[in-house]
């Protein structure tokens, strides 16, 4: 499970934001990342690095923001900085292995036979660099929406991250547009303590790609993204890309209002994203449709209230979420939405 290397002294004042803006104790907070309280304690004093899901879900379920430079390492990290510093004593004491010119030797022999068969190494776990060709299509769009809603882009991998209990169908639709847009299934790790499951493609090419189209590595909120701008282009473009997006950090609600004494059961749709530009985008995307949505939130989300614009908008863009296409054909089916007399 990937860590978060937190820079100096911002570990310990971003668990102390946590337990200001959530209440709760460290035995109340452990619940929530399903880890022991000394766990938590031992976080907040900075003794050890966190888990990057439970942080990341302390920080959007508590709406605090992650301090500039945190780097993501994977476990057992400081494995290799050791290694090294013993590789490094080793040499020291008895001198560096074998001769330069042997060296030089077997690194020929070696990135010869990695040309010649390079599936046998790709199975021996050795480095080779991936190929990805990105085609600009209405799939990558597609894709690209769903980066930029529950995707992070880090110096070698794109992750995904969904609920495990209402996202699970929708993960696996992922997984397919993924390998059908960049050549490749994304692996799949379900971590039950924090209902999540996360979605991963390694791939350095694959990010330096993605960057050259238009993406971001990072913090997206910190950096404020928005919708690159190939995807303006085309319509169709267009529409995949509210499809990702709304599938990722939107969806279907039910909410109620009165009228004459009346209480009714609505049906709206809402994208929320803390990055404006973003948030903007979907807005102008979403009129240029004529489709009549509201910004609301600060800014921060764009509503879609008439039904009958709502089923306009399945009928243009569609999703490929099945918990969103549930929703809407159990309201369709309701016999009357009225709830009660008041």
């Amino acid at each position: 499970m990937p860590r978060l290397i937190f820079p100096l002294n911002t570990q310990v004042e971003f668990f102390k934001s946590i337990r200001e803006s959530s209440g709760l104790s460290a035995n109340e907070l452990a619940g929530f990342c399903k880890v022991s309280p000394r766990t938590i304690r031992d976080w907040s004093r900075a003794k050890f690095t966190p888990s990057e899901l439970a942080v990341l879900f302390l920080s959007k379920k508590f709406s605090v923001e992650l301090p500039i430079g945190v780097k993501v390492v994977d476990d057992f990290w400081y494995g290799l900085k050791g290694s090294r510093k013993g590789a490094l004593r080793r040499m020291e004491l008895y001198g560096p292995p074998g001769t330069p010119e042997g060296r030089h030797k077997g690194g020929i022999i070696s990135q010869l036979k990695r040309k010649q068969n390079p599936k046998k190494y790709r199975l021996l776990n050795c480095n080779l660099r991936k190929k990805f060709n990105l085609r600009k299509s209405a799939e990558l769009a597609e894709a690209i929406g769903i980066i930029l809603g529950d995707g992070c882009i880090t110096a070698n991998q794109v992750r995904i991250t969904v609920s495990k209990s209402v996202d699970y169908l929708f993960a696996k639709n992922i997984q397919s547009l993924f390998l059908k847009v960049f050549g490749e299934k994304p692996s799949w790790h379900t971590y039950p303590r924090t209902n999540v499951i996360l979605l991963t493609i390694s791939g350095t090419n694959l990010v330096k790609k993605l960057k050259s189209i238009g993406l971001v590595q990072g913090n997206k909120v910190r950096q404020q993204v928005e919708i690159p701008d190939w995807i303006w282009l085309k319509t169709e473009f267009q529409k995949a890309c509210i499809r990702g997006l709304m599938d990722t950090d939107g969806g279907c609600y039910f909410h109620t209002h009165q009228t004459n004494g009346l209480l009714y059961k609505n049906f709206g749709l809402c994208f929320t994203n803390h990055s404006f530009p973003l948030v903007e985008g979907v807005y102008k995307m979403l009129k240029s449709l004529d489709l009549k949505c509201y910004f609301g939130r600060q800014g921060k989300a764009v509503y879609i209230y008439d039904f009958n614009h709502i089923q306009r908008y399945f009928s243009l863009i569609g999703s490929s979420n099945p918990k969103n296409l549930d929703k809407l054909e159990h309201y369709s089916k309701l016999s009357t939405h009225r709830l009660a007399i008041r």
